[in-house]
């Protein structure tokens, strides 16, 4: 991935045309990581520079998305340790796929408890997209059919239809509201039940 490439990738999160905490983790984790494996600096400092100064771009990219803050500076972490440009990459590579493998096994966890922790409640409400949230309450409606969603539309974008669209797809009942009848859903026990 050439400078410019990711530069579009850090305009890209900027501009919400990557949605989704982990979607932007990764993204960002890729990017970072194609760069690294393709760029031909002139000197052994100015790759470690250009790589953290990217790294610390695509981690602020987003300030309200966590987990590319948290991947990135788990990646750039002790660099200056490293001797040389292979061993940088070589680190930089480990360590994304350890991020990856992290993610993913962190994400099974949490679904497994979620679903047994929540499996006996029969109403939801959801806000934005998770696609992690996302999942576990299509686990709870394997062992709960009778549970429903309410799902905000989240504006200005409408994240929450995604999450809406991949409910009702996997036969979850769900309610889809506009964001500013949040409070008049709480207070009305007909949703609730």
């Amino acid at each position: 991935m050439t400078e410019k490439e990711l530069e579009k990738l850090i305009l890209d999160i900027k501009a919400l045309k990557i949605q989704g905490n982990t979607n932007i983790a990764k993204s960002a984790a890729k990017g970072i990581l194609e760069y690294i494996t393709h760029i031909k600096p002139t000197s052994y400092g100015e790759f470690v520079a250009k790589v953290k100064h990217y790294a610390l771009e695509l981690a602020n990219a987003r300030p309200n998305e966590p987990l590319a803050f948290n991947a990135m500076t788990f990646l750039i972490n002790d660099l200056d340790e490293c001797e040389t440009q292979q061993q940088v990459r070589i680190k930089a590579i480990e360590r994304i796929e350890n991020f990856f493998k992290y993610i993913d096994e962190s994400f099974a966890i949490i679904r497994e408890n979620g679903v047994e922790q929540l499996k006996g409640y029969q109403t939801f409400m959801t806000d934005c997209h998770s696609s992690l949230a996302r999942d576990t309450l299509i686990e709870i409606h394997a062992h709960n059919p009778k549970m429903k969603v309410i799902n905000t539309e989240t504006r200005p974008l409408y994240q929450g239809r995604i999450t809406a669209q991949k409910l009702s797809d996997a036969g979850v009942h769900v309610i889809h509201i506009i964001d500013s009848a949040v409070s008049s859903i709480i207070l009305d026990p007909r949703y609730l039940t």
